[in-house]
C-alpha cells in the first residue's frame, strides 16, 4: 500500500559506460475480501508482498528481495493456505501478452519457500504488477494455486 520515498542508486558498468539503475521500495498489500477464485465472490485474505524495482540491462522490469506473507481465511486458521515468499529476484516475462491484465508486467513463476502450519503445501503461481508505478497507488495480482483445492487470484494494493 506504500511506495518507500527512499530510493537506492546503483551505478553499474556496461559496455565500458556507466548505466544508471534506481531501485525503488514498494510494498503490496491485501486486506479483507481480496481473493477470487471460482466459488462465485471474494474470500478473505491477507497479504503482504515487498520488493525492490528495478531494471535489468535489457530494459526489462526486475524485482529483488522478495519477501512477503499471503494466508487465506486468516479468520479459520482451520482451513487456511499459507504462503511465505523470501526469494531473490524474478524477471519480466518479455512475452507476456495480456488478455485480462493490460498494461501490466507479468513475471515468471514462483513458489512459496516455506508453507508451514498450511492446509495442505505448496503455494505456487505469477505476479502481474501494473507498469505504471509512479501513482500513489496502483494494483497488482498474484494468480496462484494452493495445494489441491484452493485457487485464484489475490488482488493487491501497492
Amino acid at each position: 500500500m506504500k511506495k518507500t520515498a527512499m530510493s537506492l542508486v546503483v551505478i553499474a558498468m556496461v559496455f565500458g559506460q556507466a548505466a544508471l539503475a534506481v531501485e525503488t521500495g514498494i510494498e503490496c498489500v491485501a486486506k479483507g475480501k481480496s481473493l477470487a477464485n471460482n466459488g462465485g465472490g471474494l474470500l478473505t485474505a491477507a497479504a503482504t508482498l515487498s520488493f525492490a524495482e528495478t531494471k535489468n540491462a535489457q530494459g526489462l522490469r526486475v524485482l529483488k528481495n522478495i519477501e512477503g506473507r499471503i494466508q487465506s481465511s486468516p479468520e479459520n486458521a482451520d482451513s487456511s493456505y499459507i504462503g511465505n515468499f523470501k526469494i531473490a529476484s524474478l524477471t519480466e516475462n518479455p512475452n507476456y501478452r495480456p488478455n485480462k491484465y493490460k498494461g501490466y508486467s507479468q513475471f515468471q513463476s514462483f513458489d512459496a519457500t516455506d508453507t508451514t502450519n498450511s492446509v495442505e503445501d505448496g503455494m505456487w503461481g505469477q505476479l502481474v504488477l501494473e507498469k505504471n508505478t509512479s501513482k500513489r497507488t496502483f494494483q497488482a495480482h498474484y494468480i496462484f494455486q494452493a495445494g489441491d483445492h484452493m485457487g485464484g487470484t489475490l488482488h493487491l494494493v501497492c
